[in-house]
């Protein structure tokens, strides 16, 4: 408070001030614990939320990170599956041309086995219940 004599006094604290201010400070003065509650709180307030900021960045920086391992892998994984495809895809290529040129002997072997098992049917009657 401000005492008649122009002295500010605050627990230790004391300022003399001249006579003409002694009303206007008195009102700031009155006021300061209301306003020094609310800075400090503004303060408590503003590290909390800086606390927060730093918080969600680390949060992000890691979402990020791990983003960035699962788009190499899928990349990765992409690759992978191309070249199993083109292998695939050779593998089949060279399926069907073995085929076509395989298929002549293959069917001439056929019908000289079915050629056979009809002389053998022949010799032995009784066998061609066994083979229909």
């Amino acid at each position: 408070m401000v005492s008649n004599n122009g002295i500010l006094e605050q627990g230790n604290f004391q300022v003399t001030l001249p006579h003409i201010w002694d009303h206007d400070i008195s009102d700031v003065y009155d006021e300061f614990p209301l306003h020094q509650q609310s800075f400090l709180a503004l303060q408590r307030t503003n590290r909390a939320l800086e606390s927060k900021v730093q918080q969600l960045l680390a949060e992000l920086s890691t979402a990020k990170k791990q983003l960035c391992r699962e788009k190499a892998s899928d990349q990765q994984t992409q690759i992978e599956l191309q070249k199993s495809l083109s292998l695939l895809q050779t593998t089949l290529d060279s399926t069907e041309e073995l085929l076509a040129a395989i298929a002549p002997r293959l069917e001439k072997h056929v019908a000289s086995k079915q050629s056979g098992l009809a002389k053998y049917q022949q010799t032995y009657p009784e066998m061609r219940t066994l083979f229909g």
